[in-house]
């Protein structure tokens, strides 16, 4: 196993070649080591937040990692026997395999008959179309002709992407037999799992917001440049908290290059309104720390997780 099959079995965990390279490792799932357990917990954390970044590491041991995180990853989801989770796992692992395959073109077709679709010079049958195209190409809008319809690279991706995502979804909501160390845990999983997906935070309180989120709102006000990451913290924190979209977008006014209908899209994105329909979250405080967004940490913060968990404690700690 070189480094490249083993970077592709990441990328693409559901392939036979993946499982291939998994088998060549001699990776034992009944009894997998507690660092692919907590990163398998932390895959499906990610997925219902629709938060992730592709892993960029030289070490061996964290890429075996993360690829047998996704096996794992499938039995935890399963087990919650939560329809509402195992939904939205799903479409964040097709998420993830959108983002790859827009990275990596060229294996479109591959990709897509590992998933039981045949393409053929761009053309695709009306039966694989209708069951996996996004809603916003509706079978009106598309070239049908014999029984088979003209696409565009534009469009594959979400398709195959959409494709997983229901294959995912119909596999996990079966009953399955695990291995016993899962069954231990089981309950535990879905017991953090559950609370963590159904948390209400309810009204918004402004004050209860952490001291990262008040310096990046600071930071808008003022008018100074914010990059790509610390607007999707920013815009992803506040569409959890319920404030408006309207109010969201304002907010945004003064940061240079200011377009409001590019603006309203982005957050509209966020909440998922719009693209994959997935409700992002901010990064958790560890990623946020990576990227240099951690400012001005209060004594709360050394006990918190994540942006919003601050929120949610200091808005009990205030009633």
């Amino acid at each position: 196993m070189d480094r490249e099959e083993l970077e592709y079995a990441i990328s693409y965990p559901f392939t036979s070649k993946a499982k291939k390279v998994v088998e060549q490792t001699g990776f034992n799932l009944d009894d997998p080591p507690l660092e692919v357990l907590d990163r398998a917990k932390q895959r499906i954390e990610e997925n219902i937040r629709g938060s992730f970044e592709p892993v960029k590491s030289s070490s061996e041991k964290i890429l075996l990692t993360e690829l047998f995180s996704y096996p794992v990853a499938k039995i935890l989801a399963s087990l919650t026997t939560d329809y509402s989770l195992i939904q939205r796992f799903s479409r964040g692992e097709a998420a993830r395999l959108s983002r790859h395959l827009l990275n990596d073109p060229h294996r479109l077709s591959e990709i897509a008959k590992e998933l039981g679709i045949n393409i053929s010079e761009n053309q695709i049958s009306f039966a694989d179309y209708v069951k996996a195209a996004p809603e916003k190409y509706p079978l009106v809008n598309a070239p049908l002709k014999q029984g088979v319809i003209q696409i565009d690279d534009r469009i594959l991706p979400e398709i195959i992407a959409n494709t997983l995502r229901s294959k995912l979804s119909q596999e996990l909501s079966k009953k399955i037999n695990v291995p016993q160390v899962y069954s231990k845990q089981a309950s535990a999983f879905k017991k953090e799992l559950l609370s963590f997906t159904t948390e209400d935070l309810g009204p918004l309180k402004i004050e209860a917001f952490p001291p990262c989120i008040n310096t990046l709102i600071n930071q808008a006000k003022l008018g100074s440049p914010m990059p790509h990451q610390p607007r999707f913290v920013l815009s992803s924190f506040l569409v959890n908290t319920g404030m408006p979209t309207e109010n969201i977008v304002r907010l945004f006014a003064n940061t240079p290059n200011f377009n409001e209908n590019k603006t309203r899209y982005y957050v509209e994105y966020s909440a998922g309104k719009r693209g994959s329909g997935i409700k992002y979250t901010p990064p958790s405080c560890k990623k946020m720390d990576f990227y240099s967004l951690c400012r001005n940490k209060d004594a709360l913060c050394n006990s918190i997780h994540h942006p919003l968990s601050y929120y949610s404690r200091k808005k009990r700690d205030k009633k």
